[in-house]
């Protein structure tokens, strides 16, 4: 792992780092509202709870699936190009939804959708690595994550309110009309694709000897990403835990207020997000991932031993500042380990990483609890982040002792 960089004399709250953060919020915002409408849409217009949750592995699977392409063509073809089809994209999926009552024509529009955000989150994601300065990366990333997490905080809320007031129909015609308008500040940010690429190939060619062709797979697939996310895969394999099952556990177990716990911990998460680039500057990398898989070891288990509000809304908090901490610090190493013009590749394979940990995850924790109850769950979880701190300290240790031997 690279250790973390002491320099914090660069600027990064730039202009331009605003407005890709404002895009962004109202993007991730606009499909939060949509997630959702869309499964009160279908039910309000009389298909089963079955089709509504099939809607939703629709939309999931598309963003899954295309990642890996998606990494290639913004590395390809370039940021604002695939970030401006994506928004147009999204728009147009928005308003084929307020249009119709086909279940085949949803079907299609939520896989639209799902495209549209795989596109529009590595492609906004690589404009701030391409613009923060390395030694602010963590602290750029921590801020930009930002929009993400409130954005879900508001969009049910939003949600809702926009269907009481305008319908449905007027909700979605609402977000694609947003969605539309987020091209303008989106055309207009200078973003000198044609230099930074000409740039990344004169690196390449001057490079003494000549650069292997890559095999297929390694232009979908980053391999100086893949250490990176394959720890965040495992990270978000242990939330779906919660994520999915922590609300039927608790109606149960007879849990009250439940909800509380996401609201904590979506808190820890966005402080996290502010304080990661301070905590970087302070520790090692390696003594952040052990605290972060410490902490959401205690916020797994914390909800296998705890059954009052205050002790689960303290792990809540804990384990929310630990997984945000872990997935900035995640994911700015990625980044850094990777040319500047395979970037793009590098968050896609962290996401497709994170994304395949959440869903299979959920159908994992399902399975066990099938077999040996909801509550099991969670000291499974928390069991299996002790085995990935255990093998973490040993990797790094091996790796330790490989340096000194090479350098003795």
């Amino acid at each position: 792992m690279v250790q973390e960089n002491k320099g914090n004399g660069e600027k990064f709250l730039t202009g331009k780092f605003v407005v890709i953060s404002a895009v962004s919020f109202i993007l991730r915002l606009g499909m939060a509202v949509m997630l959702t409408a869309v499964p009160l849409y279908e039910l309000s217009i009389g298909f089963s709870k079955t089709s509504a949750g099939i809607m939703m592995t629709v939309y999931t699977m598309s963003a899954l699936v295309l990642r890996p392409l998606v990494g290639y063509l913004v590395d390809r073809y370039g940021r604002k190009t695939i970030l401006s089809i994506s928004i147009v994209l999204y728009a147009l999926s928005m308003v084929m939804i307020a249009f119709t009552k086909s279940l085949t024509m949803l079907y299609i529009s939520q896989s639209l959708n799902g495209i549209a955000f795989s596109a529009y989150s590595v492609a906004l994601t690589t404009m701030i690595t391409d613009i923060v300065p390395e030694s602010r990366l963590t602290e750029g990333l921590g801020y930009y994550g930002l929009t993400a997490t409130v954005a879900q905080a508001l969009g049910p809320t939003l949600a809702l309110a926009l269907i009481a007031g305008v319908g449905y129909q007027g909700n979605f015609l609402s977000v694609a009309a947003f969605c539309f308008l987020m091209l303008v500040p989106v055309l207009f940010i200078r973003y000198e694709r044609e230099e930074w690429f000409v740039n990344a190939g004169n690196k390449r060619r001057d490079k003494t000897e000549p650069e292997q062709p890559l095999r297929w797979w390694e232009r979908l697939i980053e391999r100086n990403a893949i250490p990176s996310s394959a720890l965040v895969c495992v990270m978000a394999f242990i939330l779906a835990a919660t994520t999915t099952f922590l609300v039927p556990y608790a109606e149960e177990a007879g849990i009250e207020g439940i909800g509380g716990f996401f609201i904590v911990r979506a808190v820890g998460i966005m402080v996290s997000r502010v304080l990661a680039g301070t905590i970087e500057r302070k520790i090692s990398t390696k003594a952040i991932i052990v605290i972060g898989i410490l902490g959401m070891t205690i916020g797994t288990g914390g909800v296998y031993f705890f059954s009052a509000t205050l002790p689960l809304l303290v792990v809540a908090f804990l384990y929310g500042l630990c997984y945000g901490l872990l997935s900035v610090i995640l994911n700015v190493h990625a980044v850094k380990n990777t040319p500047p013009h395979r970037r793009a590749a590098a968050n896609a394979t962290y996401y497709l990483a994170m994304d395949a940990g959440m869903g299979i995850g959920a159908a994992a924790w399902g399975a066990l609890a099938d077999v040996a109850g909801l509550r099991s769950i969670f000291v499974a979880g928390a069991a299996l982040s002790l085995v990935i701190l255990f093998a973490f300290l040993l990797l790094s240790g091996v790796k330790r002792r490989r340096a000194e031997q090479r350098d003795g």
